[in-house]
């Protein structure tokens, strides 16, 4: 995996546990509207589906058991992710790697907040992705 694809792996799990919170706001708005549906107001015609709430109620405990998966799976990314920014020793280039893969920040701002160029934190972010892509290697063969 080259290093810029093992730095976004923060990014796609984060963006993996909003999809599930959206999921899990849906079934539990799903849950409240069977909960709250009126009975019939004449002569029962049709049999009611009993089963609908506490099988919504399922899917939610389901849903809520994955979110909570994803969240400490997210945990250890960014751990493993911090670690290895750490190990730069341009802490202008850790703080460029943090805001672009932790915090996620466009160039744009990356380099107002610096109070430099878009260009210069590129090639700062160009160096230091080169010096990860040699640590992840370096770990490979040392793994093998």
């Amino acid at each position: 995996m080259d290093a810029k694809t093992w730095l976004s792996r923060a990014k796609y799990t984060d963006q993996l546990i909003r999809n599930r919170l959206h999921q899990l706001e849906t079934l539990r708005a799903m849950a409240a509207m069977a909960s709250h549906a009126p009975g019939p107001a004449g002569p029962v015609t049709h049999s009611l589906n009993t089963d609908a709430l506490p099988n919504a109620v399922i899917r939610i405990q389901e849903a809520e058991e994955e979110l909570n998966k994803s969240i400490d799976e997210l945990v250890s990314v960014r751990e493993e992710i911090e670690s290895m920014i750490l190990r730069l020793p341009d802490v202008a280039q850790r703080v460029i790697l943090e805001k672009k893969y932790l915090c996620f920040m466009a160039w744009i701002d990356i380099a107002d907040d610096m109070g430099y160029s878009v260009r210069w934190a590129q090639m700062q972010h160009q160096q230091a992705l080169a010096q990860i892509q040699a640590i992840l290697e370096e770990s490979e063969e040392s793994s093998v």
